[in-house]
């Protein structure tokens, strides 16, 4: 048996009785009788409710590439940064992808040990 891990989406009230929501960096629908539908239907192309949603998406997408540059920042500059922060980062960031350890032999005997985790 293979486990699946249903996402838990936020969905927003659209026209026509059609709710939308971010999956990852998809804007995604549902029907009025909620069905997921495949595709966005032609009713909510052009949706003000859509272009937020587009527009959220590309603000989270900068967001994260600034938390990485942020966090390589940090490993790079060897600067002291407190375990907390460093846990509380990686714990809201969504797949931990900006607390990817460097992979340089630095990062085992580096600053990392300096952080108390």
């Amino acid at each position: 048996m293979v486990a699946t891990r249903e996402r838990q989406r936020n969905w927003i009230d659209a026209p026509e009785g059609y709710a939308v929501a971010l999956d990852g960096e998809r804007v995604v629908a549902r029907s009025p009788k909620g069905a997921e539908l495949k595709m966005l239907p032609a009713a909510l192309k052009d949706a003000a409710v859509i272009q937020q949603l587009r527009e959220l998406r590309e603000w989270l997408g900068r967001h994260e590439r600034e938390c990485a540059s942020s966090v390589e920042a940090w490993m790079v500059r060897s600067l002291p940064v407190p375990g907390a922060v460093v846990a509380a980062v990686c714990q809201t960031r969504p797949g931990g992808s900006a607390c990817s350890m460097p992979s340089s032999p630095r990062s085992a005997t580096g600053p990392v040990g300096q952080w108390g985790n």
